[in-house]
């Protein structure tokens, strides 16, 4: 092989190795994006599950309360032998 054709390879091949790098770079930038949509797309995961965490927390809150003023009204003792009725079928 003289120096003319060795030049011609390594030149195909430097050339090919370029067209592989611009490639990967592509392929980064890609996913570099797709990663930026998926954490956007947890971070709106997040804030709904958060609310809806304290949506569930209040609604709680207000049958706690419920409870607590039926105990009251009834007496605790009444109330548990209701429940056990109930569950007695």
């Amino acid at each position: 092989m003289d120096n003319e054709n060795f030049q011609r390879v390594v030149l195909e091949k430097l050339d090919g190795l370029k067209e592989g790098q611009v490639r990967l770079e592509g392929d980064v930038v890609s996913l570099k994006e797709g990663q930026v949509r998926l954490e956007d797309r947890l971070n709106e995961l997040e804030a709904k599950n958060a609310t809806r965490h304290l949506q569930i927390e209040a609604k709680l809150n207000v049958l706690i309360e419920d409870r607590k003023s039926i105990f009251e009204i009834l007496g605790r003792h009444e109330t548990e032998i209701a429940t056990l009725k109930r569950k007695l079928g």
